[in-house]
């Protein structure tokens, strides 16, 4: 169960190129399983373990910048991710039911209690608003404040339980949950616009594609692409579980992982296939996709995998571990990967 450390709509690819071979540059023991997704941002990469402690890690050479604890041990199979604003404000999704606001050095700001775990925020920086869900399925919207004032909620709107997918915000302000067993979409001034009920569980994020189409995955072994009125558009049979979420990516695709060691790109206008890359054991992870439409991804079995967009294996690293943790590719193009043993790795 897990969400997509991207952008707000969970769209989009690194500008780098990844990896084409699996050479360790480095590796870093946390505290505890690193299910959390590392997330980079300039030469910095920010990743927690599960005992409740985030780091600020220099990529080039895997040494601590600084560590930021939260005060005790939290998730489980549960991936998030913390989400930096274009000023270096880090908002990290935290132990104690608690968003942690903290600036580019890693000093407290401010923080928001939740019912449940906080899941990934999503911001719109243009509006200076901030979206939170947290697994109760509790969603409520903020208005960002300046320095160290707290943000003030403007609304907050209670879904089904459980709910373990981050929301993805449109380019109108509407914001897209899966909760239970449903896509719902919520308008930016918090009135229910509309949801889209599945007959299974759901255990991802939804993505926003370039072309209009929300894309998520239900336990009921179906992907979904729904249209911004709420109209499914189309169903794809996937065979098995997926807690991988979607990544939509230019000229009409989306990317994600199953059970059945699939991670498959369909064509979002009509859910058609457009290639499946195959790998041994459960993929609980999205996928991290560079420049060249790479795409990088691990499994619960301990392999962590490489694929060119036309399906050719660039590489598979075995380890003795397992993976829940969602990937990323920093600005220098290393990969890295935390694994529940609680060692990241950083494949340059």
């Amino acid at each position: 169960m897990a969400d997509s450390p991207t952008s707000a709509s969970h769209f989009g690819q690194a500008k780098v190129a990844g990896p084409t071979a699996a050479r360790i540059r480095w590796t870093r023991h946390l505290e505890g399983p690193i299910v959390p997704g590392p997330v980079s941002v300039g030469g910095v990469a920010y990743v927690a373990s599960n005992a409740g402690i985030l780091h600020a890690i220099e990529v080039s050479s895997g040494k601590d910048l600084w560590s930021f604890d939260g005060g005790g041990a939290y998730g489980s199979d549960l991936s998030t991710a913390p989400t930096v604003l274009a000023d270096g404000l880090i908002l990290w999704p935290g132990p104690r039911n608690r968003l942690f606001a903290l600036t580019a050095k890693g000093r407290l700001r401010w923080t928001i209690s939740t019912p449940g775990d906080p899941l990934t925020p999503a911001v719109d920086e243009v509006r200076r608003t901030l979206v939170l869900s947290d697994t109760t399925g509790r969603l409520s919207r903020y208005r960002l404040g300046n320095g160290d004032s707290e943000p003030k909620r403007l609304w907050s709107l209670a879904l089904a339980s459980p709910s373990f997918g981050n929301p993805a915000l449109g380019s109108d302000g509407t914001t897209y949950e899966t909760a239970g067993d449903s896509l719902y979409a919520v308008a930016a001034d918090g009135h229910l616009r509309w949801k889209v009920d599945t007959p299974a569980q759901v255990e991802v994020s939804a993505a926003i594609s370039d072309d209009g189409v929300i894309v998520f995955g239900a336990n009921d072994s179906t992907e979904y692409g729904v249209s911004f009125d709420g109209k499914v558009r189309w169903r794809h049979p996937i065979g098995n579980y997926t807690y991988s979420s979607p990544l939509t990516l230019a000229a009409h695709r989306v990317i994600f992982g199953n059970h059945s060691g699939e991670m498959t790109v369909l064509d979002t206008r009509n859910g058609r296939l457009s290639s499946r890359d195959r790998a041994r054991g459960q993929i609980w992870t999205s996928a991290a996709v560079d420049a060249h439409g790479d795409a990088y991804f691990a499994s619960r079995t301990g392999g962590i995998y490489g694929f060119t967009k036309d399906g050719r294996m660039l590489f598979n690293l075995k380890t003795s571990t397992t993976f829940a943790s969602y990937p990323s590719i920093a600005a220098d193009g290393t990969l890295l990967v935390g694994g529940d043993d609680g060692v990241l790795r950083a494949i340059g």
